[in-house]
Parts: structure tokens; sequence; C-alpha cells
């Protein structure tokens, strides 16, 4: 899969190895329904359209942040099966686009994420300019927990084997 999102309005790019093979990790990536109990900061994820997680999946998200709890419509725009996803946001200042991107690494998977923010307005670029280390933050602590979940999947497959 190609295609992450560029940066080219604001925004970082984090990219990790995961002990654990590039399947397992996009399915731990994907399921939603699961996010709440795997990703500390998230309380509640809501889908919104029918089916399976594939490209056109709406959802809502719920989590805490700076102490309080938001809510953020999102949908995938983008999905190809154990490769990599992208997913949207259209918030009222800026448009967030997260991309995912998987591939193996000798026994692993390397993941590489990649956020642009595209400001709607000069006051929304400056807002963004401040929140951009936070938001990397937050990505960071989110990669850290499907990271361990992704690996005990891995090692509890590896004893029942």
């Amino acid at each position: 899969m190609s295609g992450l999102p560029s940066n080219a309005g604001l925004g970082f790019t984090i990219c990790r190895r995961i002990n654990a093979p590039p399947a397992e990790v996009f399915r731990i990536f994907t399921e939603l329904d699961r996010a709440a109990e795997r990703i500390p900061a998230i309380s509640r994820v809501e889908i919104l359209t029918g089916g399976g997680v594939g490209q056109g999946t709406r959802f809502r998200e719920t989590r805490r942040l700076r102490g309080r709890e938001v809510q953020a419509e999102l949908e995938i725009t983008r999905f190809e099966q154990d490769q990599g996803y992208v997913v949207q946001c259209e918030g009222p200042d800026c448009t967030f686009s997260s991309g995912f991107l998987m591939w193996p690494d000798g026994d692993g998977t390397k993941v590489e994420v990649a956020l642009d923010c595209e400001p709607k307005g000069l006051l929304a670029r400056m807002r963004v300019r401040l929140l951009l280390r936070a938001m990397k933050k937050e990505f960071e602590r989110d990669f850290l927990a499907l990271k361990a979940a992704a690996e005990e999947a891995r090692a509890a497959s590896e004893r029942s084997s």
C-alpha cells in the first residue's frame, strides 16, 4: 500500500517495529470493537456503518484528552488487508488523515503511522501547531498499547502451539 498522508499540511510520522506478523498486527489495529479495552485513552467506539471493518467504515470514538471526554467521527478511506489503512476525520478547524502502513520485517512487522492536518484558516493553523506535540504523544501511547496487544497475541499463539 502506498499513499500515506503526506504531512504536506501539518503533521508527523512515527515508525516502529512490532514483534508479531503483519496479519496479526493488522488485525489488532483494525478491531475497532476492541479498541476501548486495548487503548487506555479510548472509552468507547461505536461503529456507525454495517458490515465488517473496511473502506467506508464510519465510527465514533470517545476518548479522554487532557482530562475531558471528547468525541470524533472517523471514516476509513483506504483499506488494504494486512498492509494498511487510512482514517479521516473532518473537524471544525481541520481535516485530519491518519495512515497506518505495515510491512514484514524479519519475524515481525514495521508499522509507519503518519498524521496530516489540513487546517481551515490561519487561526486553525496556529491552534494545530500548538496541539501537534500533544497529539504525537497521544499517538505514541496508542501505538504502544496496540504493540503490546499484538505482541501478547503472538506470545499466546506460540504458547498454544
